[in-house]
Formats: C-alpha cells, structure tokens, sequence
C-alpha cells in the first residue's frame, strides 16, 4: 500500500503529525508511506517566506492571524483550490499513492478540489490537529475523518459531515509516546532491583523527605515562550523544583538560559520529548494540538499558558473539560504561584492522569492503520 501524506511545516505541529502518521502505517500495515510538504510544492519559489511570515503574524500579531482564520471560516471556496490543480496532478501521477492523508488544512480543500476536477477515485483521509475543526479541514471527498475529541466530531457533524466517517482516536503522535502504556512502565517490564528502588523511595517518600518535583516547560520548535524568564526567575530560586527547558531549534535562548540559569537544565531540539515528559510530573506549554495529546499518551499533567490563537484556545478548552490540564488564569495571581499550587497538589495531578489514560483507552480502539 503506497501513502502519500499531506503536510506543511506551520510550526512544528502538522510534521510531527505527518511523521507519526508515516511511522505507525509503515510499523502497522507495511506501507510504503512518504511526506509530502504541500507549501513547498505549491509555492515553490517562495515557501520559506511564507512560512517566516507565519511565524511572525502567530507570535506577534495574533489579532490578526485570528481575524483571517475566522474570515476564512465563513467562506465555502478558497480562490487557490484551482489555481494549483496541474501540481497535484503531476504529484498523483508521479506517486500514484493507494490513500492519501492530510495533516495540514489548507491541503484538504486543494486535494478535495483536485479529486472533484479529476473525477478521480482515491481514499482520502483528513488528520485533524487540533479540536477546532474550521472550515479549510472541510472536504466533501475526505473519506474519513482522524479527530482529537468528541467535541470536533460534533462540530464535524454540524458542519454536514456523515458521523459514520468521523473517528475519535486523538492527534496522531509517535509510537515513542504510545507504545509504554502506562506512564513510567518500560516495555521490557521491571527487573528485581527497579522494584526495590521503587519501594525506597515510597518509604522515603512516606517518611517526608519526598523528591523534588520536576517541570518540564516547552516553547514548540524555536522555544518561544511568553515572560519565560520571568517564570524562571521565581522557579529556578525554589528549591522544591527542578526544572528542564526545551528550546527546540533556538540554540540562542538555550545558550542565554545555561548562563542565567545554572540550576535549569536547558535542552535543544531532541528527538527524546516523550523521556522528558515521562520522567516529570508537570509540563508548562502552549496549547498546541499534537503538545496536548503527546502529553495525554505520556501521562504528564498539564499547565497551559494563556491561549491567544483561536485553536489553541479550543484545544484548551477540551483539556480543562476533559480535566487533564489547568489553563493560566490571568488574574493577579503570578504565573509562578499558579505552578507551584499545582505541584503540591498530588491528588489533582493523580486525577489528570487517570482522566489521561482514560482517553488513551478510547483512542487505542480508533487507531488511524485500523481505519484504511
């Protein structure tokens, strides 16, 4: 079965997406599964400004960015659905792929109106990567639907789409965040001597000289976190804490954190995320789709920041509805203290873990190789 996967570089949500996609249909069904980056076929003569010129606008000028997504939300045809037809065609004769699979919006109205064009009959399925499922994820020739939640099939199925084709089995992610199970329980089980080290340190644990307890804060591909140093100038002083930075690709933030910082362990681009979520008890973020569900499958309790793009606010919203994370209150109550209130509280965290796996449960038995 040869796969063609549909994607763009908008962050690093939508590859990571793709990526997780190829691996468990190679690692599943035997595939024969390539990636494709849509934005640099489409334009190929200026796709890395376009990419640049979305860093900037989601960053800086979110107000904007959100105005044209929900102005594009109204709208039934995007004028460019046409325009390119003659570069998907040569893309589907060069690969001639058995299904093709989207992970980026856009890319669902231009394949949908390539098929329409071409009046040609191939299995089309559309990877949702966040909750909110705005009208460019929308194409009457998708044949299935990979969604995160019940909330976006219902939105799915108000917008006209047969809930037959619709599958809640979250965002996909890597098979390094799924295939532990539990959280904490290696695939080889546990030896003799990790059980009595286990059991040490409840004792300590129960005798009150418990750990330190370790938060892992992320920023997405170039690290970028609003008032970072402000939040570590109060967490890295605590002594109650150990703290691990990712800042992806932003060798520049890593190397100024190293100096400011030197009780913060700061990490560049590392292909190990799912050991750092698995060795922490908290994880400080965006509320970015593939973050949240790479979070949900390692079991990591969740802090969001203030959501200012209008899917990060829905992602957000499922999270605190599901109760596996806490979103920023933006009241006088600092940052820090909101942090340090959810660490002391075990039992809540405890709670978002059962709620976690809960969730896991159920996308488990919707899995995207179960599907075509």
């Amino acid at each position: 079965m040869k796969v063609l996967i549909l994607t763009g570089k908008f962050g690093n949500g939508h590859l990571s997406a793709s990526e997780a996609v190829k691996e468990e249909l190679e690692q599943k069904r035997g595939a024969e599964a390539e990636i494709i980056d849509m934005i640099e076929l489409l334009f190929p003569r200026c796709h890395k400004q376009i990419y640049s010129a979305f860093a900037v606008m989601s960053s800086r000028f979110y107000h904007l960015y959100n105005f044209i997504n929900r102005l594009d939300d109204r709208r039934t045809k995007s004028r460019l659905q046409y325009y390119r037809f003659k570069h998907f065609h040569a893309l589907m004769e060069e690969k001639k792929p058995d299904v093709v699979i989207s992970t980026l919006p856009v890319t669902s109205k231009y394949i949908g109106a390539y098929l329409r064009k071409s009046r040609k009959s191939i299995p089309y399925v559309t990877c949702i990567t966040d909750i909110l499922p705005h009208s460019q994820w929308i194409s009457e020739e998708s044949t299935a639907y990979v969604v995160g939640g019940e909330r976006t099939k219902q939105m799915l199925v108000e917008r006209g789409i047969d809930p037959a084709i619709i599958h809640v089995a979250g965002v996909p992610v890597r098979s390094a965040f799924t295939e532990h199970g539990a959280r904490g329980k290696a695939s080889g089980g546990c030896r003799k001597q990790d059980l009595r080290t286990k059991a040490a340190k409840m004792k300590r644990e129960k005798s009150g000289s418990s750990r330190p307890k370790r938060v892992l804060i992320m920023g997405g591909g170039f690290g970028l976190m609003p008032n970072l140093e402000e939040l570590l100038d109060v967490l890295s002083k605590d002594k109650r804490v150990k703290i691990t930075v990712i800042t992806g690709k932003n060798e520049k933030l890593r190397k100024r954190l190293r100096t400011k910082y030197p009780r913060v362990e700061a990490v560049g681009y590392t292909n190990r995320i799912a050991d750092y979520m698995r060795r922490s008890d908290l994880l400080v973020t965006k509320a970015g789709g593939v973050t949240l569900f790479e979070a949900v499958w390692a079991g990591i309790p969740i802090f969001f920041l203030t959501p200012f793009l209008e899917q990060e606010k829905s992602n957000a919203a499922f999270a605190e509805e599901q109760q596996i994370a806490v979103v920023e209150n933006r009241l006088p109550i600092p940052t820090s203290e909101q942090i340090l209130a959810l660490l002391a509280d075990d039992r809540k965290r405890a709670r978002m873990q059962a709620n976690m796996k809960r969730l896991t449960e159920t996308y488990a038995a919707n899995r995207l190789s179960m599907i075509i």
